[in-house]
């Protein structure tokens, strides 16, 4: 059911209303839509093999979203079947996907971890890097192109290997952001715990000195020698600051 589902958004965003909606939805533990379509999108390339790293970034510059599905598809094909670039934008939810967050934007997106950014960042440029697919297979097929598509051609690949590098970089990026944000959250925590335990030794030191002033009777007398002072030493300061008070005039 999740490809005519899929389906159906799309064409229910071509509504501005349905897209104020949409924005506005979440469901199971408060998963806004566009965290549950890039959710979708990562289990759509683990499915088809597109190659990630751990952390969801790009490994091949040169093909940023070719799956090994399409691979096989491509060494089984005959010349007549259709390109299998273009097969794959029906085979699975990727264009669709696409689409609609065409439609919601790539931008103030709220609720999207870092994860969901650096996928985001690739569903962006999906269609340079589609364009870029059916150039490949251009050249792979060695079809006849004269001189000036053939410079156009090369020009679309650089152009495409160029975004993908820039892709990979703000991936870097995000990922950069988000070690940074643990290792603050990380020294808050960690300053939080010492707080914690200075003041637990504060009262524990605290407790012992009590326990000392009414266990032991020396402590105990030493302990209201020094009160006394005090007390005796701030009644005399405030005896001198009345004594040095000017009288007040009288006419």
């Amino acid at each position: 059911m999740l490809t005519p589902l899929v389906s159906v958004l799309l064409e229910l965003c071509e509504s501005p209303q349905a897209v104020t909606h949409l924005l506005r939805w979440s469901g199971e533990r408060d998963a806004s839509a566009p965290q549950l379509l890039l959710h979708i999108w990562r289990r759509e390339e683990e499915q088809t093999g597109v190659s990630r790293d751990p952390h969801g970034m790009i490994t091949d510059v040169k093909r940023p979203i070719v799956s090994r599905h399409q691979d096989e598809s491509s060494s089984s094909s005959s010349s007549h079947d259709v390109s299998a670039a273009v097969r794959d934008v029906s085979e699975n939810l990727r264009a669709n996907i696409y689409c609609i967050f065409c439609k919601l934007g790539f931008e103030r997106l709220s609720g999207l971890s870092a994860e969901d950014h650096v996928t985001l960042s690739i569903i962006h440029r999906y269609l340079d890097f589609k364009l870029c697919e059916v150039v490949q297979e251009l050249w792979s097929e060695a079809a006849p192109v004269v001189p000036s598509d053939e410079a156009a051609l090369k020009s679309v690949l650089q152009v495409s290997e160029a975004t993908a590098e820039s892709v990979r970089s703000l991936q870097q990026s995000i990922l950069g952001q988000r070690q940074q944000q643990e290792l603050q959250e990380e020294q808050r925590l960690y300053s939080e715990i010492r707080f914690t335990h200075k003041q637990r030794e504060i009262a524990a030191d605290a407790w012992k000195s009590y326990v000392a002033r009414t266990s032991n009777y020396s402590v105990l007398k030493e302990f209201r020698r020094l009160r006394e002072e005090r007390s005796t030493s701030e009644h005399d300061a405030a005896s001198d600051a009345e004594t040095n008070e000017p009288a007040p005039l009288t006419v």
